[in-house]
């Protein structure tokens, strides 16, 4: 349906830009997936971790997009409450 949607705009010609790819990826689950088969499964295949990916679909971007989830939301919360009287 994205696809299409995409295609229908001019954006995409049948399969994700490399773009749509990143963001569709972006989601906390897909980063720890691509980043289990990049580190320890050892999978070099697939659109994240082809040889004819780009760089900031590979483990190590899907790394420290992980470690931003995980700090970001905490970081945001202590700087918004850190100086709120409860």
């Amino acid at each position: 349906m994205f696809v299409a949607a995409l295609g229908y705009l001019g954006l995409a010609d049948g399969r994700l830009p490399t773009w749509a790819l990143f963001l569709y990826g972006a989601e906390p689950g897909m980063l720890y997936r691509r980043l289990v088969d990049g580190f320890f499964a050892g999978v070099e295949q697939g659109p994240y971790l082809g040889p004819e990916a780009p760089w900031f679909l590979g483990e190590w971007v899907a790394a420290a997009l992980l470690v931003v989830w995980a700090l970001g939301p905490a970081t945001l919360g202590y700087l918004r409450f850190r100086s709120t009287d409860l």
